[in-house]
């Protein structure tokens, strides 16, 4: 909010929620079913956020994988009863809520994490009590201390990271991934050398993991403008 205050001050017209080609941004038409050209931008800042990614590790490709995005947005899911391995190396409300919405549904749910404990950065939110309430009241499975090796089909070796000692998990209907995201700097990369001036801003330079993060970018920003 901070950095859109400071563009309302500055009297440029704000468009909210409508999708913008690069061709729009540089008033560039396109074939005869082109729309106007809409934008001629002395300036353009990207703020494209992130995308999420897969590990890079052996299995990571088969079809029972997937990211917490996918099942957010019903891409991929598993059904009541079946058993969900969720692999955490954020430790925030990604894999968190995801795990309390699966179990909800009936599913079977373990969350794997090579930290200390799940959920270690709810400290932060303060939501980390009251999240192990809930979690322990509906059944999850919590599993610290541990990596994930690799993944077989609707298979999993995870191990321990003080003892080295291997567990081999089997039937598993989904494998979901809670893993840090990339930059989603497409646009950005599109657009360099074609405007005047171009910047990014936020996850679209290094993703970040909360909104404090958020916040203090734009504070820093905004007085710049």
């Amino acid at each position: 909010m901070v950095l859109l205050d400071a563009v309302d001050q500055r009297g440029p017209e704000r468009v909210e929620r409508e999708q913008v080609a690069p061709p729009d941004l540089l008033g560039e038409a396109v074939g005869q079913n082109a729309g106007p050209q809409r934008e001629q931008p002395d300036a353009v800042i990207i703020a494209t956020g992130s995308r999420p990614t897969l590990p890079p590790i052996p299995g990571a490709d088969l079809p029972f994988v997937a990211t917490t995005w996918q099942v957010l947005q019903s891409e991929k899911n598993a059904l009541p009863g079946e058993y969900v391995l969720l692999y955490d190396t954020i430790g925030f409300h990604q894999a968190t809520s995801v795990a309390e919405l699966l179990a909800e549904r009936g599913c079977a749910v373990e969350i794997v994490t090579g930290q200390f404990y799940v959920g270690g950065d709810l400290n932060i939110t303060l939501d980390l009590e009251l999240w192990y309430r809930r979690a322990l009241a509906k059944g999850i499975k919590m599993t610290a201390n541990h990596f994930l090796a690799s993944l077989g089909p609707n298979s999993a070796t995870i191990i321990n990271n003080y003892t080295g000692q291997p567990r081999q998990i089997e039937h598993i209907a989904l494998a979901i991934m809670a893993t840090p995201q990339i930059a989603n700097d497409d646009l950005y990369l599109q657009l360099q050398g074609k405007v005047k001036e171009l910047y990014r801003a936020g996850d679209c330079i290094a993703p970040a993991q909360t909104i404090t993060s958020a916040a203090a970018l734009a504070s820093w920003i905004a007085p710049s403008w």
